[in-house]
């Protein structure tokens, strides 16, 4: 029963709910035949249908879900997210602790939807970009924890870069090509700005401060990842070391308007 003393509802809706209700629908009509696709035509050896599972990686904590054909939500599982600050402006993650919480959430979420592995057909993460750790390509020795996108140690280092007269060179020639070919790739060039959240400032840090890192990076054995990548290369027993061109465009090292690594 409503309470009384609650406010009354507005009858009036307000555009944002509506347009809510469009975007879900939109999404719904989009996606449920995809997912269909996916797990209705696809089932395990012994008949049982396939599931999709997800793993959102937030600011506070890791949930995993098991999803059915129809897009609806059969099981979640929750761990929180602990974060370190030995210092001022750092923002740290244990990368043993993000493994451990993220096979945790799977197994559970898997055994509340009552589903053996079999029964998965695809696993998708979706997380915060610019969150990075290094480790040793043969290995696997962690050179330090995850660098939040929030931490702030590398912002000298960014001001200096946008300080400096070759990146003021870059941009104004960057700002000329864009006045004579009208192409969007040099207006990009030409306006952007490092700041500590872009992954290749603090990366620098670390192959200024890190010896080990700068060593192996000298070798060619220095990995470098976002946390899927992390996860995935853990997955893969170290055989596959991958990321999306979405994460790939945190670390201003990648060139979205061609979909490829940035040459320079």
């Amino acid at each position: 029963l409503r309470d009384p003393k609650i406010t009354k509802i507005k009858e009036r809706p307000y555009l944002g709910d509506i347009w809510r209700c469009v975007d879900l629908v939109f999404w719904r009509a989009v996606f449920t035949p995809l997912m269909a696709s996916e797990c209705a035509d696809h089932t395990a050896e012994d008949g049982k249908p396939k599931y999709v599972l997800s793993v959102d990686i937030g600011s506070t904590s890791m949930r995993c879900f098991v999803i059915d054909a129809g897009v609806q939500f059969v099981a979640v599982a929750a761990q929180p997210i602990e974060y370190m600050r030995p210092q001022q402006g750092y923002v740290e993650l244990d990368p043993e602790l993000i493994w451990e919480s993220f096979v945790a959430v799977v197994k559970e979420a898997m055994e509340k939807a009552k589903i053996t592995a079999a029964q998965v057909s695809s696993l998708g993460i979706s997380l915060a970009r610019g969150t990075f750790t290094s480790w040793h390509r043969e290995t696997g020795e962690l050179l330090h924890p995850f660098i939040s996108w929030q931490d702030t140690r590398a912002a000298d280092l960014a001001k200096s870069w946008n300080k400096s007269t070759g990146f003021r060179t870059l941009a104004a020639g960057s700002r000329a090509l864009h006045t004579v070919t009208r192409a969007k790739r040099w207006l990009a060039v030409a306006v952007i700005e490092f700041r500590s959240f872009h992954m290749c400032i603090r990366a620098q840090w670390v192959l200024k401060n890190i010896p080990r890192a700068k060593e192996l990076a000298g070798e060619g054995n220095l990995l470098f990842g976002t946390m899927d990548t992390f996860l995935l290369w853990r997955l893969s027993g170290g055989k596959v070391h991958a990321t999306d061109s979405s994460n790939a465009s945190a670390t201003a090292l990648y060139d979205t308007f061609v979909l490829d690594w940035s040459a320079t």
